[in-house]
């Protein structure tokens, strides 16, 4: 559990700076764009790693201390849709789907 509360801290330090326009490096960083559907490929890299670090996040939250996934869900969140929908319903954590 220690490398779980590791990875939670790694995630959440590099979302903080990614969302407050800077790169895990310390460099200016565009914000991430809003979520486009599936199909579209036009993101860009800070996109795609704000993508990346909130499911990840999302996956070390049902591993670690499930009770924090609505948390990040209420929050604005660049979670993959289909990814974290099938991590949740093979969980068996079908009422964060619903969280707006």
């Amino acid at each position: 559990m220690n490398a779980c509360r590791a990875l939670v801290q790694f995630l959440i330090t590099h979302r903080n700076k990614l969302l407050s326009g800077r790169n895990p490096d310390g460099t200016a960083a565009e914000p991430p764009n809003t979520y486009k559907a599936e199909n579209q490929v036009d993101w860009n890299s800070t996109t795609d790693l704000a993508v990346i670090l909130d499911t990840c996040l999302l996956k070390a939250y049902l591993i670690g201390n499930d009770k924090l996934v609505s948390s990040l869900l209420r929050l604005q969140n660049y979670c993959h849709v289909r990814e974290c929908e099938t991590v949740l319903l093979a969980k068996g954590v079908c009422e964060a789907l619903f969280i707006t």
